[in-house]
Formats: C-alpha cells, sequence, structure tokens
C-alpha cells in the first residue's frame, strides 16, 4: 500500500509499515517453541518413567493428577524457567499451546492447587532423598561411559540459598553468609552437579559425616558403573580439612587436593625454609611455590603440603602473608601404586607439584556451577513451608538443570557449548516462536524458516528421536 505525503512543496512515496491494530487469534502459537524438543528428548531418556516408578506409591488412586504427568509439568516448568512461582500453573492450565508442547491435553494440565498437593507427600520419607539423589549420580554416570575419562576429577562445595525475605521456613537458618537460608551439600563434574544433600542453612562445609557418606556414595558408583580402577581426584576449599576426611580418602583409594589453613606455626616454618628451595610456576598468574611435608599437631600422619605465594607486577615476591598466598595439602604421590597409575593416566609425573597446582587453581570453576544452577532457577527462595517439600522442590530443580545441559551436550553440541548458562540456553534453544497445525491426523510444529534453519532443527528432531543415552540404575 502506497501512500503520498507532501512535505515542503515535495511529494514522496513511502511503504506503509505501521501496526495500525492488534487483534486476537484462535491458531494454537507458541513463544517457547524449542521446548517440545526438550521434552521430548527428556521422554527418550527414560528419567520420567523412572521417576514414575519409583514414585508410584504416591498415588493410591487413578483419580487426579497422574505420578508421570506430576513430574513431566515441573520439570518442564522448571527448564522452561520464565516464571518460578507455583501460581504460573493456574496461567498455563489456561494455554492450549503449553498442553501441545507437552504433547498432552488442556484438561490433563495441572493446577497450582494440584502440584502443591503432589508437593505435600513429600515428607518425613528418607528414601525419597534416595531416589532423586540416585537419579542426579546414575545421570553422571552415564556421562563417564560417554566420555571415557582417564581421570575422573570431582569437586565438592556448598552452596547458600538466600531464603532470608522469606517467612516460616522449616530448616531456614542463618549461613556463614549472614543471611538465613539453606546451604546444601554439592559434588560436581565438568560444570554439572552430580550430587547433593539438602540441609539446613547453618550447616557448615564439614557438618557431621556428610561428605564422607557422599564421597564413598560416589565412588562406589563410579567403580560399579564406570571403571574399577580409574584414578578419582577430589577437589575442595579449607572448610573440608579434616584428618578424618584426608583418612578416609586414604581407605577408599582416591586422591584429594584440599585448600588448608594459614596458621602461625606453618608460617614460622616456612620463613626458616631455605630460599633455594622456591620454585616458581606461571599460570595466570606467577606464583612462587616451596613444597614440604606436613603434620599439624593432633594429626598422626604427614601430608604433602605446598606453599603458594603469589607475585606482584613487578614480579617480586609479597612477603607478608597476605591474602595472595595460601597453602595446598595432598596425598597424591605418597602411594606408590596408586600414584603410579595416576601418572600414567595424566602423563605427567606426580613428583611435579605443577600439576596439583594447576588442578588446585582449577577449583574456581566449582563456584560456576553454582552460578549456574542459581541462574536456572531464576531465585533462591524456595517455595513450601516445610523442609521435606523445599527439599524435594531443590532435588528437582538440580535434576531439570542435569536434564538441561545433557540436552544441550547430546543434541546441540554443535550449536551451543555444553556449559552456557541457562538464560543463554533459553534465550538461544527455547525462546522461539512457534505454531501447531492440525491435519490430516497429524501435528505439526511450523517455526520461522529463519530459526528453522539457523538452530538445523530438522537435525535436532531427528537427535531427539533417536539418540541412545538412558540414565540406567547403578
Amino acid at each position: 500500500m502506497k501512500a503520498k505525503i507532501k512535505l515542503f512543496g515535495q511529494v514522496k512515496k513511502h511503504d506503509n509499515t505501521q501496526i495500525n491494530a492488534v487483534e486476537s487469534t484462535t491458531e494454537c502459537m507458541t513463544g517457547r517453541a524449542g521446548l517440545s524438543f526438550i521434552m521430548k528428548y527428556i521422554e527418550e531418556t527414560k528419567m520420567l518413567s523412572r521417576l514414575n516408578f519409583k514414585f508410584k506409591y504416591l498415588k493410591e488412586s487413578t483419580k487426579g493428577l497422574a505420578v508421570h504427568s506430576f513430574f513431566k509439568q515441573v520439570i518442564a516448568y522448571m527448564i522452561e524457567g520464565s516464571k518460578l512461582n507455583l501460581v504460573a500453573f493456574d496461567e498455563l492450565k489456561s494455554d492450549p499451546s503449553y498442553a501441545a508442547l507437552l504433547e498432552t491435553t488442556p484438561n490433563k494440565l495441572a493446577t497450582s492447587h494440584q502440584i502443591k498437593r503432589m508437593f505435600q507427600k513429600f515428607c518425613n520419607e528418607p528414601r525419597h532423598t534416595i531416589i532423586f539423589r540416585d537419579a542426579i549420580t546414575d545421570a553422571f554416570i552415564s556421562h563417564l561411559q560417554d566420555e571415557k575419562p582417564e581421570v575422573v576429577i570431582l569437586g565438592v562445595d556448598t552452596m547458600v540459598m538466600d531464603n532470608d525475605q522469606a517467612k516460616n521456613r522449616e530448616g531456614c537458618s542463618v549461613t556463614y553468609k549472614k543471611v538465613k537460608g539453606f546451604q546444601p551439600l554439592e559434588f560436581y563434574y565438568n560444570g554439572m552437579i552430580i550430587d547433593a544433600i539438602f540441609r539446613e542453612g547453618k550447616c557448615h562445609s564439614n557438618h557431621g559425616d556428610d561428605v564422607v557418606k557422599a564421597t564413598k556414595r560416589l565412588v562406589k558408583k563410579i567403580r560399579k558403573g564406570y571403571s574399577e580402577t580409574v584414578p578419582i581426584i577430589i577437589k575442595m576449599d579449607s572448610g573440608f580439612m579434616s584428618i578424618d576426611n584426608f583418612h578416609y580418602f586414604d581407605e577408599l583409594g582416591i586422591f584429594f587436593i584440599c585448600a588448608g589453613k594459614m596458621y602461625p606455626s606453618i608460617k614460622d616454618y616456612i620463613g626458616e625454609l631455605p630460599g633455594n628451595e622456591r620454585h616458581e610456576y606461571t599460570g595466570t598468574n606467577v606464583w612462587d611455590y616451596i613444597e614440604f611435608g606436613n603434620r599439624l599437631n593432633i594429626w598422626d600422619k604427614f601430608y604433602r603440603a605446598i606453599y603458594l605465594q603469589q607475585k606482584n607486577e613487578s614480579l617480586q615476591y609479597i612477603l607478608d602473608f597476605a591474602s595472595s598466598d595460601s597453602i595446598i595439602y595432598t596425598n597424591i604421590g605418597m602411594d606408590s601404586e596408586l600414584s603410579a597409575h595416576l601418572s600414567v593416566a595424566i602423563e605427567h609425573h606426580i613428583d611435579d607439584p605443577e600439576y596439583i597446582i594447576k588442578e588446585y587453581h582449577k577449583r574456581g570453576s566449582d563456584e560456576l556451577c553454582n552460578r549456574a544452577f542459581k541462574d536456572f532457577a531464576t531465585r533462591e527462595n524456595l517455595p513450601f513451608q516445610g523442609f521435606d517439600q523445599n527439599q524435594a522442590f531443590y532435588y528437582l530443580l538440580v535434576l531439570s538443570h542435569v536434564l538441561l545441559q545433557s540436552y544441550v551436550k547430546d543434541i546441540c553440541y554443535d550449536i551451543l557449548f555444553r556449559n552456557s548458562y541457562p538464560t543463554t540456553i533459553r534465550r538461544r534453544l527455547i525462546d522461539f516462536a512457534g505454531k501447531f497445525v492440525f491435519h490430516a491426523r497429524k501435528i505439526v510444529l511450523k517455526v520461522s524458516f529463519v530459526i528453522f534453519n539457523r538452530l538445523k532443527l530438522n537435525i535436532l528432531w531427528e537427535r531427539c528421536s533417536s539418540h541412545q543415552r538412558q540414565f540406567a540404575y547403578i
């Protein structure tokens, strides 16, 4: 449509590109078309079938929301992540396009009250925690079987979930960050949370025997599901420095790299060591290091210790024992047989402390796992007043995040980096428009040809329907 405009005595022509009105349509359209690909992938992994089988006792009647449908809708809602509030289920129930995304009918979509009633059934049952943790860990084992690493390097840390603004939360207590919340213990591998223990906020890093029991469980899973001989290294910060932990790692036959605490006696000892025993390590910064055997007063055994001191820009040593210095404890190189196996796997001599320093400095990537998880959850406040319900919600958040990461690795490996932040994944792989067309007893999802070609959606759909990953019971 052409229009003529007279401006300063001149007549110009232009295209009418202005929007003149807004109208509604009865067509089945969606703005999150990529969710259908992810849910197709998750169905093929048999994870939903597994959860349905393990939690079938939650429903004694066939009426109401089915267990399989509950987990499918909650996981989809967490992955989509536009509004992590339970009342969002009421809005989604009125959206027929959302039902089409989940390959169900609108009358089978859950209301917020149905979701809350299902979560109320997770109460004071230790087996609930075991089922969730097994599902998360078995996903990790399946990745080990696929990647076949020569060395399995794990990380362990706690994550504070700030619930300071939430009232009347059971187990919500003051954390070391001076806010009320929860502080789960988490284990990491290659940017993925592989195990977790949901705990009160007051539980410090080395609370009780959580670390020992969780490590034993993970090692058993790795030995049974992947390899009986693969070297395992666990990295941790100074909050986990304990002779009991170190002894138990020795008994399990695994290696540890642990940050230590700088006690005055250690500072005095290092100051007396000859300067010619110092060496230089160059990474992102330049470090001066010295190695020695150390046994604190209450320890009954010496462990290998490496003291690190960062140089300033003029390459002068910082001698005031400021925050730039640190100490590392490890048992790498102390057991000759195990260490020889590790040396072959990493193709590096274990007597050289630079491998240990390098791996120690990579420990900061565990913080990125926590940041990615919080980005996925969109908020740290948990929705329930009861501890057991929030625990189930947390484990489903972790499992949903793991499934999203697995989807990127298995299906979208040539489109997006595996450890991309969830916001990026959602923006690139979920949030694009689609239209459902019903004809000839078929449902077809149509998207713009630009999106179709850019994301190679025909290839992604074929991968989702035919991929081989299934999270087996280990």
